[in-house]
């Protein structure tokens, strides 16, 4: 039997237009504790130095491979890379962001203990390179498919594509990819399209990924109607292709969609655009004043639901929460 430390992954980075933050993010992949890596870096014809940088790296380091590639958006980007891979297992960074040096070692023992088709924790660090609240002890646990989507859904798992694992071969016999209909909103249906289909999903609890929130061109750090126009969307998208439509997974997905026409609003209302896009700030407020009784049905922390009513009752309020918004969404315009 293979051991764990000759098993290949392939991790897979979509580059645009974030050359202040590629190498931190590139020097914490190829320092690794596993280090049978294939490092693939999509350029999605990056406007700056990135691609520059990527080639760079890749000259000393063998195990890089670098794509260019015209501007298509981030789910072209990782879907050039999915089809480009030949590790046993696939996961994703994305390239403003940095992985712990375990971040590897960590899901792939998850995905071989539990011998599940997907590997993901719970928690992740945000915005912070030094996580002074790192679980003492991890409870690894092997989720059905249908928990395993209901977990993402009501945001118990990170929804995005990153910090977790999956394997090669489960991808292509499914034919997963990336939808490149949406900007916002690609990962959270690559995940609940890949755990509907998973045999099972072995979660942990360790923050191995740390998600950048300074980065100016993040969705979240900005206002764009078409952007969340787009997230709404996908969030039906996900609705449209359930496998199962089972009576837990449809509330838990009326909770997914209550909660992003929530951020949405947060979002215009943080952003003084209110009047400028007034149709959209009425529809989201009778949408939240109409589905609250979602949240009755739903296992989600007491401050989750009462930051929605508050967005409901008057957006303002909401804003004295801390806002949790969707992962963003990489527009690679």
């Amino acid at each position: 039997m293979k051991k764990r430390s000759d098993i290949l992954v392939s991790v897979i980075v979509p580059i645009h237009n974030i050359e202040k933050f590629l190498p931190k993010c590139l020097d914490s992949i190829i320092s690794q504790t596993h280090e049978a890596l294939e490092i693939i870096l999509v350029d999605d014809g990056s406007p700056d130095n990135a691609g520059k940088i990527a080639d760079e790296y890749a000259k000393k380091d063998k195990r890089i491979k670098v794509i260019h590639k015209k501007n298509a958006g981030v789910s072209a980007a990782r879907n050039s890379g999915i089809d480009k891979a030949t590790g046993e297992y696939i996961c994703f960074v994305d390239g403003d962001d940095v992985v712990m040096p375990d971040y590897v070692a960590y899901l792939l023992s998850i995905a071989q203990k539990t011998g599940a088709d997907i590997a993901a924790t719970t928690d992740m660090e945000m915005n912070t390179l030094d996580p002074k609240d790192q679980i003492k002890t991890d409870q690894i646990r092997k989720y059905s498919a249908e928990e395993a989507t209901e977990a993402i859904l009501l945001y118990k798992i990170w929804l995005a594509s990153y910090a977790k694992l999956f394997r090669k071969s489960f991808l292509d016999t499914n034919e997963l990819r990336f939808s490149t209909d949406y900007f916002m909103g690609e990962g959270f249906i690559f995940t609940t399209s890949a755990c509907q289909r998973a045999n099972h999903v072995g979660v942990g609890q360790r923050k191995v990924y740390y998600y950048r929130r300074d980065n100016s061109e993040s969705v979240c750090t900005r206002f764009r109607i078409k952007t969340w126009r787009n997230g709404l969307a996908a969030i039906d998208y996900i609705y449209a292709n359930f496998k199962k439509r089972s009576k837990r997974l449809i509330n838990a997905w009326r909770y997914a969609s209550l909660r992003t026409h929530a951020d949405a609003l947060n979002s215009m209302v943080r952003a003084n655009a209110t009047s400028k896009h007034l149709t959209e700030y009425k529809s989201y407020i009778r949408y939240l004043r109409s589905n609250l009784w979602t949240l009755t049905k739903v296992s989600v922390p007491l401050k989750q639901k009462l930051k929605i009513t508050l967005a409901a009752i008057n957006p303002k309020l909401a804003m004295l929460h801390k806002r949790i918004c969707l992962p963003r969404g990489k527009n690679h315009e």
